[in-house]
């Protein structure tokens, strides 16, 4: 007769848990303002307008905005661990098109990307945090430290796209992102456990949709107002749509067939 064998218990998290969230935190929030120093660099290499300029700063707020109301939910669904890595994944690549972008469209795609990449990460810090460390005092010490990080990165942010932009040029201030990317996806790939709880993912594809039309077409219209004027057709357009879209979007919930069910 052979002895049953127990389950393998969980990993504990540890010192490269820290490091990979803390680090990732960092980068992240960091490029929310660390481009407002290079758009003059930006503008005389590119040729990039006004409006463009907008983009390289709104595109990126934009999708961490709002692509973030879903970042939960997918990680209890697919794995915090599997959905963290892709969201650094996903941040790091964008951070190579924006340092290469040979056009302003190209940096906009990058800065897309880029937030994309961050509207999952980001979250996905919290949320390992909170998985890894069940004792209440250790996880506030943690998630007291990652608020520390995320000041820092809001306050070094432009003092540090300064100091690249003269010294190396624009593409460096996305260059730094790609050895700190690859950094978290080693580290995370070894050190960060993997969690999940797929009962209580309840993804919302309409509230999303409607959280990215009403904020990108908010958008839109205020760039575009800057650029053409407020009595433009595209931006009475767009500025119409934005209303519209958040007045469903503050509707009361409805049952979607991607929401987890009542489990009572």
């Amino acid at each position: 007769m052979t002895a049953a064998t127990s389950p393998a218990p969980p990993r504990k998290a540890g010192i490269g848990l820290i490091v990979t969230v803390y680090l990732v935190a960092y980068i992240a929030l960091l490029d929310v303002n660390v481009v407002v120093i290079a758009l003059p660099s930006m503008q005389s290499e590119l040729g990039a307008s006004g409006g463009a300029l907008q983009w390289v700063v709104g595109a990126y707020t934009l999708c961490l905005s709002t692509l973030a109301l879903s970042a939960g939910a997918l990680g209890d669904r697919y794995g915090r661990k599997r959905v963290f890595l892709t969201g650094v994944a996903l941040f790091t690549l964008g951070s190579a098109i924006c340092a290469v972008a040979p056009s302003p469209l190209v940096l906009i795609a990058g800065r897309f990307v880029q937030g994309a990449g961050a509207a999952v990460a980001v979250p996905g810090t919290l949320s390992l945090i909170a998985q890894s460390y069940p004792d209440p005092a250790r996880r506030a010490k943690v998630i007291g430290g990652w608020g520390t990080v995320a000041g820092v990165a809001g306050l070094t942010g432009p003092v540090l796209g300064g100091l690249l932009v003269n010294a190396f040029g624009w593409p460096s201030i996305f260059l730094i992102n790609l050895p700190l990317g690859l950094v978290a996806l080693v580290v995370g790939w070894r050190c960060v456990p993997e969690s999940a709880d797929p009962a209580h993912a309840a993804l919302d594809p309409a509230g999303q949709a409607l959280g990215v039309l009403w904020l990108g077409a908010l958008s839109y219209g205020l760039i575009n107002a800057g650029d053409h004027g407020w009595n433009t057709p595209s931006t009475i357009v767009a500025l119409a749509v934005g209303a519209v879209a958040l007045m469903v979007f503050l509707s009361p919930p409805r049952s979607w067939p991607c929401s987890a069910p009542d489990t009572g």
